[in-house]
């Protein structure tokens, strides 16, 4: 639908996180993947900027698990500053590689509390890093 509405971006929003693993083995996501595939696929024929939100595992990571070793931002458990990931959810489902998909987990019932503002401008995309992609941008507040 949005191929044919001509429309500059997408969001998806879900609860799941399709990647985490939870300390548990593949099995724990491998009925997430029929979702993923078909994401994937659409986001692909798309060919434009779509961008998923989830919540679930509730510690913030902005990444792109459709691209093997893309750049990644992740809070530690603790609720210490964001760093670079430390593994790659790629290998969770390694079938893919959809550069125009971004994921962002979001800050959950973990301390310190927080949420994200967000921000689209399609008429001039913010620079590329860790905290844009495509027409958005993205800020991690804490009240």
């Amino acid at each position: 639908q949005a191929k044919s509405d001509h429309v500059g971006a997408v969001v998806i929003q879900s609860q799941a996180d399709m990647w985490d693993l939870d300390g548990k083995t593949a099995a724990h996501i491998a009925n997430y993947e029929p979702f993923i595939s078909d994401i994937a696929s659409k986001t692909l024929a798309f060919g434009k900027p779509v961008l998923l939100f989830n919540g679930d595992s509730h510690v913030f990571r902005s990444d792109n698990p459709l691209v093997q070793g893309a750049p990644c931002v992740a809070e530690p458990a603790s609720g210490a500053a964001a760093t670079p990931c430390t593994d790659d959810d790629w290998a969770n489902h390694p079938f893919y590689n959809v550069p125009n998909f971004h994921r962002i987990v979001v800050h959950g019932s973990t301390v310190p509390l927080e949420y994200l503002r967000v921000s689209v401008n399609t008429n001039r995309p913010p620079r590329p890093g860790a905290s844009s992609f495509g027409p958005f941008s993205w800020e991690r507040v804490q009240p």
